[in-house]
């Protein structure tokens, strides 16, 4: 059941991504409003390294590194706005990438990916409760959704898009929405599923073609599956050391979908093809 474990090690994280060559996956950690990463092998966690030290406590972040070999981090900062970072090697660290400034609401998330392109999408809920899209060049689209306040926001690369999912407001539900060529951006109801309680993370899946299953860390650190169906799943109990206890039921045991954090789905995408040389380097110095 290790496979659960990296669900979970990257549910506890506030984001990360799969290494490029299949040696686990880099969390971040935003815990004490202090930015860390840590890098987690499927078995054992590593060293952590401090990025930066002022960042919103227990905010999401994302890591993305683009077919050019730029690291960037996005993350929220002190003041709730979106802050990003890059990775100069030739400083040895980190440095701040300048952007143009978007507010983020004060219990709002944000996620970032790449698509099989190259071209960057940074997610997020603005100051008035809007989800809003920032496309390669920084534009925002204001999308036409109803996110509850404080919405985890989650993204799966899905053909040439990419699916952003949240809870709505409407139905308590998960939705998705992508930007579809001849429609622009369309919202649909992912599955029937009903949260009674806001998720503290999720994380979606494809299984088989426009299949989703959702894996989410319940405000009480229960690991939920929810199925395509709305048939949802107890898999198991995340204790204090982050340690998900896991049920022997047939669900616990079966294969995961696709997860785009994961080194197999990084290896089976156009991601690998462009990157596939680039290592992630250890973290020597932090920015402030």
């Amino acid at each position: 059941m290790s496979h659960l474990q990296d669900v979970t090690r990257f549910l506890l994280a506030a984001g990360g991504a799969a290494h490029p060559q299949d040696k686990g996956m880099y969390l971040l950690y935003t815990n004490h409003a202090i930015l860390t990463i840590k890098h987690w092998t499927g078995t054992v966690v590593g060293d952590q390294e401090l990025i930066t030290k002022s960042v919103r406590a227990d905010s999401t972040a994302s890591y993305v590194l683009k077919s050019d070999g730029t690291h960037l981090i996005f993350c929220i900062s002190l003041s709730s706005t979106i802050r990003a970072l890059r990775l100069a090697e030739e400083e040895e660290g980190w440095v701040n990438h300048e952007i143009p400034p978007f507010d983020v609401h004060s219990m709002g998330s944000l996620a970032a990916t790449i698509d099989r392109g190259g071209r960057r999408s940074v997610l997020f809920q603005d100051a008035s409760g809007k989800l809003v899209h920032l496309d390669d060049t920084w534009t925002p689209s204001v999308l036409p959704v109803d996110a509850v306040i404080g919405s985890p926001i989650a993204t799966l690369q899905y053909g040439d898009n990419v699916r952003a999912f949240y809870i709505s407001a409407a139905d308590n539900c998960m939705h998705d929405v992508t930007r579809c060529r001849k429609v622009g951006w369309r919202d649909r109801r992912t599955n029937s599923y009903i949260f009674s309680k806001m998720p503290k993370r999720l994380t979606v899946g494809r299984r088989g073609s426009g299949s989703f299953e959702t894996f989410a860390l319940t405000a009480d650190d229960m690991l939920l599956l929810i199925l395509d169906n709305g048939q949802s799943h107890v898999l198991g109990k995340v204790d204090g050391m982050g340690v998900l206890w896991a049920g022997d039921g047939p669900m616990c045991c079966r294969e995961l979908p696709q997860l785009d954090f994961r080194p197999t789905k990084w290896n089976n995408s156009a991601r690998a093809t462009s990157s596939s040389k680039v290592e992630f380097p250890r973290m020597r110095r932090m920015t402030g």
